[in-house]
């Protein structure tokens, strides 16, 4: 059995924002509709032709269960009624569009019953081309992908799978593709089905794949797709032979019953374009053995997963192996549980206000997040450098988790790593009040927020989030001293100006104002604080909070405690039009 060595740092950040494509309309601490389990919304495109066979999807976070859809009305509007109460990711789907969302949103898209979604799509792009053969005969029936390198403004994809776009070449070698993200692809033709998983052959699996013009993936011509436009790829294929690799995968349990059927999927990364390049299923039926090809000479990752009915999964260990010249065989991979996070959400009955509301259905209506950080310090702990040694797939992973009805939550599957727990709260009048780990879930653990929790070996346990009714929100808008708008975006802090509350991280807060100088802070525990407003760091990692570092903390409140710029927050109160200022030769200004 492979041994894991864990090494898992949890830090905070709490978040009660739109998604990328379900942005939610504001809703009371009390709605009817919430009670009904209903969710509404419209969808438009930036074309303003939406095919009238738009399809909405919801799928309640947590669940294992399929999601529902709905066709949208001719107006565009929807609603998905009889919904369990909770938080459902919400997306809407048409041919040939893709999903049109405002930078720097969750693209999960969460919403909770109750609320409006309001979804913008636009026009896909299309590739197409022809493939032919160096008689300049069609090549028919070959498989072509296409694989996104960069998204719209430039900005290269990070994500393992790129694209999963992959089409068959017709009786003229002709193939088309649409409905594409906008950004810039490279295409490929040959080479084993992703989309088939190894199932089907094509004919032209033993094929090195041959990318457009007819080149290898490091001299690939580069397409640029654009919304609602066409672009041409031929490709001249070459028809290499490329090398085989296979090998078993072992630590799958016996199936429980004579009608289950056990698989794995062995998904293949390119170690240089941190590419899923192809995967393949090994399965009980030939004693999970697997084999792939045409790989050309490379370097690549191999990693197993297994999937079961109780939504855990067995992973293995990353493989890496070199391909050169010959194929690679004997390659096994043992697949072995996967660690959890177990925890609570406690909802705290102790502060008690007239604008507080009590909502049964808190509970429900809450989500746990977990997205794992990418390691980029070495270490020479022999324990912390595990953490550096997850699959390139799982470099950045997400995990969510809703509490049950005593409010037990479990945040499944988890690789080794440094992970940012999120809360995302039922609505705008709950706040954090407290996250533990251990027995004494009464005391604010500043360790366990700012320098997170350590494991090896083992599921974590005993994490406790305490919720509290009562959260206040601001908004309000960065001016100079003057008073002028500032015309520039910032970093927005509010800090805890009691004594008492100067080492509770949870009351620290952060945002970014808009380019005009609004913001909005919400989920605040009512009492006096610290407010102030600095320029951006572009160097600083995405997500780096204040509660995290404890000289940006440090300074932050010097800077704040210099412009004495103070604010006090009632239970349940909704502070609108608050002017920051900030000194004007910091930032651009009206």
């Amino acid at each position: 059995m492979i041994q894991f060595a864990f090494k898992l740092s949890l830090v905070l950040l709490v978040s009660f924002q739109g998604a990328v494509f379900a942005v939610r309309a504001q809703g009371g601490e009390s709605n009817a509709s919430a009670r009904d389990g209903v969710i509404t919304g419209r969808v438009t495109s930036t074309s303003g032709d939406l095919p009238n066979t738009t399809t909405v999807y919801v799928s309640a976070s947590g669940a294992a269960a399929p999601p529902r859809s709905t066709i949208v009305n001719g107006d565009g509007t929807f609603k998905m009624d009889d919904l369990e109460i909770g938080v459902y990711r919400v997306w809407a789907s048409s041919p040939g569009f893709v999903a049109d969302a405002p930078l720097g949103t969750d693209p999960r898209g969460f919403i909770h019953t109750g609320e409006s979604a309001n979804l913008r799509l636009k026009k896909g792009g299309v590739i197409t081309g022809t493939i032919l053969n160096s008689s300049n005969a069609p090549v028919i029936g070959a498989n072509v992908r296409a694989f996104r390198i960069r998204d719209e403004s430039g900005k290269p994809i990070e994500a393992m799978i790129s694209s999963a776009n992959e089409r068959l070449t017709d009786d003229r070698g002709v193939y088309r593709m649409y409905g594409l993200s906008p950004g810039t692809y490279i295409v490929a033709a040959g080479g084993i089905s992703r989309f088939y998983g190894g199932f089907s052959s094509t004919g032209y699996d033993q094929d090195v794949p041959t990318y457009a013009p007819s080149s290898t993936r490091d001299t690939a011509m580069e397409v640029i797709i654009r919304s609602g436009e066409e672009a041409t790829a031929d490709i001249q294929y070459r028809g290499e032979p490329g090398h085989a690799i296979s090998g078993s995968v072992s630590g799958i349990p016996q199936p429980a019953g004579p009608a289950t059927f056990a698989s794995a999927t062995i998904n293949i990364s390119d170690i240089k374009s941190k590419t899923i390049v192809m995967n393949v299923i090994a399965s009980m039926i030939n004693d999970y053995a697997f084999a792939v090809y045409g790989v050309p000479d490379g370097e690549y990752e191999l990693v197993a997963q297994s999937f079961s009915q109780s939504r855990e999964s067995r992973a293995s260990d990353a493989k890496r192996i070199k391909v050169q010249g010959a194929d690679v065989t004997g390659v096994n991979l043992n697949v072995a549980l996967m660690p959890a996070i177990n925890g609570r959400v406690v909802l705290d009955s102790s502060f008690a206000a007239d604008c507080v509301r009590r909502r049964e259905t808190a509970l429900q209506e809450t989500i746990v997040f977990a997205r794992r950080e990418k390691q980029t310090a070495k270490s020479t702990d022999t324990k912390a450098a595990a953490t550096n040694q997850v699959p390139m797939m799982f470099a950045d992973q997400i995990a969510d988790a809703v509490p049950d009805a005593k409010g037990d939550f479990t945040l499944r599957n988890l690789h080794a790593g440094t992970y940012r727990l999120t809360i995302t709260l039922p609505n705008p009048s709950w706040y954090l009040k407290s996250l533990t780990l251990g027995a004494n879930p009464r005391t604010v653990d500043a360790r366990v927020v700012s320098e997170g929790v350590s494991l090896y070996n083992q599921t974590v346990s005993g994490l406790t989030v305490t919720l509290s009714e009562g959260a206040a929100s601001v908004r309000g808008t960065v001016v100079t001293d003057e008073g002028k708008t500032v015309r520039d975006r910032l970093l927005v802090y509010l800090m805890p100006a009691e004594k008492e509350n100067a080492s509770n991280l949870v009351r620290y807060f952060e945002t970014r104002s808009e380019p005009d100088g609004r913001f909005e802070l919400r989920n605040i525990p009512p009492g006096e604080y610290l407010a102030a407003a600095t320029s951006i760091d572009e160097d600083r990692p995405p997500g780096f909070l204040i509660r995290q570092d404890s000289n940006l903390r440090a300074k932050v409140i010097r800077d704040a405690q210099k412009s004495n710029q103070t604010i006090t927050v009632k239970p349940c109160e909704r502070i609108e039009n608050f002017e920051l200022p900030i000194g004007a030769s910091t930032n651009k200004s009206q």
